[in-house]
């Protein structure tokens, strides 16, 4: 079973947490997700990601690298989106867990919104919650390559959410 969290930070947070495995029955075998969507405030996005990293068994953190430009600068001030990556980098060394930053662009790319409703990870009207889903599926790329190249191709996906 792999664990992983896909944040994407903002004044509005998006956190995506999962619990992905393979199941291999005698007829075939099926990927589980039990995972649990979220849209906060920042200010609730820290505790909510406390309890996360309690839950969930050696996870992996991915987020969003949110780079300040000339471009975004002049588009939108979003020093929330720095401040959560800063909270959330300091929560998961204390802890002891992996935090990692990907690109925007690249989540974006592996996991449009077909991918996710196809995978049963789509939240009908959370743009956020979608996002963090596909950092978390990009980072399940690296982390865990059977488990994310079975999620894509099985026929037999079983999603749970709470």
């Amino acid at each position: 079973m792999t664990a992983i969290i896909g944040v994407d930070p903002g004044t509005t947070t998006g956190i995506f947490a999962a619990n992905v495995s393979i199941v291999d029955t005698l007829r075939d075998r099926k990927v589980r997700t039990d995972y649990r969507a979220y849209e906060l405030d920042a200010s609730k996005a820290f505790a909510v990601m406390q309890l996360q990293l309690d839950r969930l068994r050696d996870p992996t953190v991915v987020c969003e690298h949110y780079i300040v430009t000339q471009r975004t600068a002049r588009l939108t001030q979003q020093p929330a989106a720095l401040e959560v990556i800063g909270a959330l980098r300091q929560l998961c060394a204390d802890r002891g867990v992996h935090f990692r930053l990907q690109m925007k662009s690249d989540a974006a790319h592996i996991a449009k919104n077909a991918v996710l409703k196809r995978i049963g990870w789509y939240q009908s009207g959370q743009d956020h919650a979608n996002d963090a889903a596909r950092h978390a599926l990009l980072g399940l790329a690296s982390v865990d390559p059977p488990a994310f190249n079975a999620l894509l191709t099985f026929g037999s996906i079983i999603s749970t959410s709470r």
